[in-house]
């Protein structure tokens, strides 16, 4: 998806608001923490909240610089100061009636990380260690002020990149066990380089015990944020993409043929979304939701056409492309009412562009003189916007042209989906999307290859052409 590098008038307040409040509630719990009860001079207030009114605005600039997109979205921007806000109390509690060696300093990144990016993941942590170091060192905390220093850039900078293809929750057990090590022999070198006092004994016990909270608050916290902000996790991802998830079984019931579709669909996107190094999990998600708006009339797409009865038989060109149309539209009112994400709503509005129904055109071009115009036929858009919506789009058509002709040479097959490529660009459809012309190449043998394999033929086995020749006869 194309980024945008301007901030519209309203996401500019939306981002002063954010990063005012992030400022007041990081000042307010260091204070309350660290401070209270000192008797401070003006100008240390000065500096103090200087300090974290800077440590705030270069928070600010590294997001518009190398994240812009959660400034686009208030619900994402106000999201990761509530987890910064929510990590700084929990490790300064640690911190001043625990131990600070027991800080859970990988939460922030680990949460931040998976939900947004890496890269927020770091930026946000180091800001919360800063503030923590800040905080202890104006208290005149000065040995155990390195600790958030040292040992939490390190946590930070570790668990954000540990991240990458940790798709399932059990694999967070590993990162747990890690991160503990890690954190172990960090603290270690820390306190045989500045306190000398400190019971080595207890260092390990809680550097370990660091390691493993930071997992089991990321697995606790995860899931809410997930319920609350509708966020798309690769752990939501796998809930809906399960076949007992409620609007699964509900198209299962009442939309038979379109559910296995989708779950044809899912099987291309996701192996073209692994092709070109696009997030499977999302791709197979949109495809199994991309077409729930057809729960309304099911009986007027042909996949659903069980009878050999078909109602557009009865009705104009006209009308059967404003119902088919409508798909798109109820499939939003659908997500909206089982609380999809929002990028679901991309999806389904997406995955036909501007293309024209070119069945129902043609039809119509039978009872008009002269040439018709097809704009009257053509879906609303937008047309894609990102890769997944552009794989999704290019194996829709692909899966139901293979499926109707039946083909069975790889060569005809390579043919269909080639011509439903170029259609897609003669009509600009991948005009708003970076996919490239490598890309679009790699996703069509992609599906070739995925439709041979489901395609095959099976052998006939003795047994079987034995009792074929009996009901023959």
């Amino acid at each position: 998806m194309f980024k945008k590098f301007y901030l519209s008038k309203k996401e500019v307040t939306n981002t002063v608001a954010a990063m005012a409040l992030l400022f007041a509630l990081t000042s307010v719990i260091c204070y309350f923490v660290y401070l209270f009860g000192d008797d401070l001079t003006a100008w240390q207030w000065v500096r103090f909240l200087g300090v974290n009114l800077l440590l705030v605005a270069v928070f600010g600039i590294y997001l518009y610089c190398a994240d812009i997109e959660i400034l686009h979205s208030a619900k994402k921007l106000y999201a990761i100061c509530l987890i910064m806000v929510f990590g700084l109390a929990v490790y300064v509690i640690i911190d001043k009636w625990v131990s600070p060696y027991a800080v859970p300093y990988a939460f922030i990144p680990l949460t931040c990380g998976l939900i947004f990016s890496r890269k927020s993941g770091f930026i946000s942590s180091l800001i919360i260690v800063m503030s923590m170091f800040f905080g202890q060192a104006f208290s005149e905390i000065v040995t155990t002020s390195y600790i958030p220093l040292f040992v939490g850039v390190c946590s930070s900078i570790l668990s954000s990149y540990m991240l990458s293809n940790q798709n399932k929750r059990i694999n967070y057990i590993g990162v747990a066990v890690v991160l503990a090590v890690l954190t172990c022999l960090s603290n270690l070198m820390l306190t045989l380089a500045v306190d000398e006092e400190a019971s080595l004994l207890f260092v390990v016990v809680y550097s370990l015990l660091s390691g493993l909270v930071s997992v089991a608050l990321f697995m606790l916290v995860v899931p809410v944020l997930d319920s609350i902000f509708n966020f798309v996790t690769d752990f939501r991802l796998a809930e809906l993409t399960a076949t007992d998830a409620p609007l699964m079984k509900r198209m299962f019931e009442e939309a038979p043929g379109t559910f296995n579709h989708c779950l044809t669909v899912a099987n291309y996107t996701e192996a073209c979304a692994s092709a070109i190094g696009a997030n499977t999990y999302l791709a197979r998600a949109a495809a199994y939701y991309h077409d729930i708006g057809k729960l309304k009339n099911p009986q007027y797409y042909s996949e659903n056409q069980t009878d050999g009865h078909n109602p557009h038989d009865e009705i104009t060109p006209e009308l059967s492309t404003s119902l088919i149309k409508k798909h798109v539209s109820n499939g939003l009112l659908i997500a909206k009412e089982y609380r999809l994400p929002d990028m679901f709503g991309v999806f389904i509005k997406e995955h036909h562009g501007t293309m024209p129904i070119q069945f129902f055109y043609s039809k119509a071009q039978k009872y008009t003189d002269g040439t018709l115009d097809d704009t009257g036929f053509r879906y609303d858009g937008p047309t894609p916007s990102n890769k997944i919506s552009a794989i999704l789009m290019i194996c829709d058509a692909s899966e139901a042209a293979l499926r109707a002709l039946s083909v069975d040479d790889r060569m005809k097959a390579e043919q269909i989906v080639g011509n439903i490529i170029n259609d897609r660009l003669k009509y600009h459809q991948f005009d708003n999307c970076d996919i490239t012309m490598k890309e679009l190449n790699i996703i069509k043998e992609t599906i070739v290859t995925v439709y041979v394999g489901i395609s095959h033929k099976r052998i006939v086995y003795p047994n079987q052409k034995k009792n074929d020749e009996s009901k023959a006869e």
